[in-house]
C-alpha cells in the first residue's frame, strides 16, 4: 500500500513538474522531491521479503544502461546515448560503449 502512495506522489510531482515548464518556472526543487520520493520507494521496495505478496512490484537492481548525468556521446556499437554517470562507460578507451556486452561485441567483430 505504501509503494503505491510513493509511487501517486511521484506521478503528481511529474504533472506539477510539467506545468511548471510550460509556465516557464523552474523546476529544480521539483526534481529535488521526485529524487527523495524515489530513493524512498528503492529502499521500500528492496526491504519488502521477496517470496510475499505485496502491493507494488518486485525491485530489480538497475541495470546501469541509463542513468543521471549528461549525454557524452553515442556507443560505437549500437548508437544508443551514453551518459556521464554510466558503470560501464570509459572515455579513455578506443571508443566509447555503453555496456561491457557492446565493447565485446565490437572488438570481437572488429578482430574478425
Amino acid at each position: 500500500m505504501q509503494t503505491r502512495v510513493l509511487r501517486r506522489q511521484i506521478r503528481d510531482l511529474c504533472d506539477t513538474a510539467i506545468d511548471a515548464l510550460a509556465m516557464e518556472r523552474s523546476i529544480k526543487p521539483i526534481k529535488q522531491q521526485i529524487k527523495m520520493i524515489r530513493n524512498d520507494l528503492e529502499e521500500l521496495e528492496r526491504s519488502i521479503d521477496k517470496n510475499a505478496e505485496y502491493e507494488g512490484l518486485i525491485w530489480k537492481e538497475p541495470s546501469g544502461y541509463k542513468v543521471e548525468g549528461t549525454v557524452i556521446g553515442l556507443c560505437k556499437h549500437c548508437d544508443r546515448e551514453v551518459f556521464s554517470g554510466q558503470k560501464f562507460p570509459d572515455p579513455k578507451e578506443e571508443g566509447l560503449f555503453c555496456n561491457y556486452y557492446c565493447r565485446r561485441v565490437y572488438r570481437n567483430n572488429s578482430i574478425k
